[in-house]
């Protein structure tokens, strides 16, 4: 490892090592924010497209943890975004897997976000 360049991988990881520098986690809340709304804009992007009330379901959910939640909120369509996102073959209902690709689209973001905001705090602390 050279100096002052540090390598993490996985987010447990990434909250260990900033722990380990002094910083709180708190500095990447407004990261997993901004991932979690932009996942929603992008699920809902990729919802299948009848009624709109599928994507108009999809939305972030704050959380003071370490993660960026997207879930499908309006109850009414809730109790088949499962079926719609994976399918149901018994049932031949094609999977559409609209989440798992605005997962995949997402990720490049979300890694750049995150890296930005964990240098922002060790900067932050004089660390880097």
């Amino acid at each position: 490892m050279a100096a002052g360049v540090v390598k993490v991988e996985g987010i447990n990881e990434l909250a260990r090592s900033m722990r380990q520098l002094g910083a709180q986690f708190d500095d990447l809340n407004d990261a997993f924010s901004a991932i979690a709304s932009q996942g929603a804009r992008l699920a809902a992007e990729f919802a299948p497209y009848r009624t709109g009330r599928l994507a108009r379901g999809v939305g972030a959910t704050k959380t003071k943890k370490n993660k960026a939640v997207v879930r499908v909120a309006l109850k009414s369509v809730n109790e088949y975004a499962g079926v719609i996102n994976y399918g149901w073959p018994k049932r031949n209902i094609q999977a559409s897997e609209f989440m798992q690709r605005a997962d995949a689209a997402l990720l490049p973001y979300a890694l750049d976000l995150i890296e930005r905001d964990a240098q922002r705090a060790i900067r932050k602390r004089g660390l880097g």
